[in-house]
């Protein structure tokens, strides 16, 4: 029997169609792509960490139109910087920076967003185990209490792939930014410098480059300068999350959300993966971030939330130091003698209040740690000149 013919006539003609129905979407395509690319926005993780980590000056990194994915970021950072004193966390310790380590400046990175629950944490433990990932000699570990909620958290997200390499990703951008007119937006950006204002650092991303939001080269996250330049101009506490996490625990919304039970199989996961991480030769201090006055009053006053709250503040830290591990709470910056006006919101301590906590666990580390060789008077001197509470330095007033 024999196989039909192939009408190679129909064949080109059916192909030619077809690439003259893709040509727009080509010819659409091909200046958005390239748009992406110029931005830095479209660049995988791993290569912006290459160049961040060789790079001879600052280089600040900030997606806006694909997602940050912190944790494909933060662990091609770990990679790439092979850190001996390393922070891990959320955003909440994001604020940590390598020049409170100074003469081990280099030696620090601020993993800051790799974890989001007790999940992270534990899929992190089981890389440092499997060897998939380097073991630093001294890691401080922030931990939120909403990872202690039965309702919160679910499956790691560390084993996701970089959207810059998903072809879906890609489309689903696209569609976004014409949805949203920002096409023209886009486009010309095309051709100008790749600097952050006020700071002029090296950009990539459009949020770098637009607003001088974005990740250091030690993983620390730098907030717009135009924020600090505002407070300035009108120096006082605001919460400047949106909204406010007052309003989130007022209205029991978010994670502060009703009824907020405890899990107790995620106390334990995050117990014993700092007690793993610790039996591996690792030095883990357990952080539990600041909140503001108010907002640490109000969860201490909430009948809803106070068996949760207590489970985090109480029972967490308790269980923690059974197992070895040292816990530095830093419930709000009166603790340490200050305002709130060191507080970038409700839940977010700012650089220079952080760098007390810093010089706490300074303070406390046993002499035979890596963190002894650490200059502590060098980091006093920094706080005591920092320019703002938000912030040791200022940008200058000009773009």
């Amino acid at each position: 029997m024999h196989e039909p013919m192939i009408d190679q006539r129909a064949a080109r003609a059916l192909l030619l169609r077809l690439l003259l129905f893709l040509l727009p979407l080509a010819a659409l395509a091909a200046p958005l792509e390239l748009a992406l690319w110029w931005s830095g926005d479209a660049w995988p993780e791993a290569c912006v960490q290459r160049l961040q980590q060789r790079a001879a000056g600052e280089v600040l990194y900030g997606r806006r139109y694909f997602s940050q994915q912190f944790g494909v970021y933060k662990l091609a950072g770990i990679r790439e910087r092979r850190p001996r004193i390393l922070v891990a966390g959320s955003s909440r310790v994001m604020q940590i920076r390598d020049l409170m380590f100074e003469p081990l400046a280099d030696r620090f990175y601020n993993a800051g967003g790799i974890w989001q629950n007790a999940s992270d944490l534990g899929r992190f433990a089981d890389l440092i185990a499997g060897d998939r990932l380097p073991a630093p000699e001294v890691l401080i570990a922030g931990i939120d209490p909403w990872w202690l909620r039965l309702d919160e958290g679910g499956a790691s997200w560390l084993d996701d792939g970089d959207q810059a390499l998903s072809p879906g990703a890609h489309l689903q951008v696209m569609r976004s930014i014409l949805h949203q007119g920002r096409l023209r937006e886009l486009l010309g950006g095309i051709g100008k410098p790749a600097r952050s204002p006020f700071f002029r650092y090296r950009a990539i991303g459009s949020a770098a480059r637009e607003v001088g939001a974005g990740f250091r080269r030690d993983g620390s996250w730098q907030y717009p300068p135009r924020m600090l330049l505002d407070y300035l101009a009108d120096p006082h506490y605001a919460d400047r999350e949106t909204p406010p996490v007052i309003e989130r625990i007022r209205r029991a919304s978010g994670h502060f959300a009703l009824p907020a039970a405890v899990d107790e199989a995620k106390l334990a996961r995050v117990v014993a993966s700092l007690a793993e991480l610790q039996a591996r030769g690792i030095e883990v201090w357990a952080l539990l971030p600041p909140f503001s006055s108010e907002c640490f009053a109000a969860l201490e006053e909430s009948t809803g939330l106070r068996d949760w709250w207590q489970a985090y503040h109480l029972r967490l830290a308790s269980r923690l130091e059974a197992r070895g591990v040292r816990v530095i709470s830093a419930p709000t910056p009166a603790a340490d003698g200050l305002s709130d006006d060191y507080m970038i919101d409700g839940f977010h301590g700012s650089e220079v209040y952080l760098a007390h906590v810093v010089a706490r666990i300074l303070d406390r580390a046993p002499p035979t740690s890596l963190l002894k060789r650490v200059d502590d008077r060098r980091l006093a001197a920094r706080i005591r000149s920092a320019a703002i509470p938000l912030a040791f330095e200022l940008p200058p007033a000009g773009r």
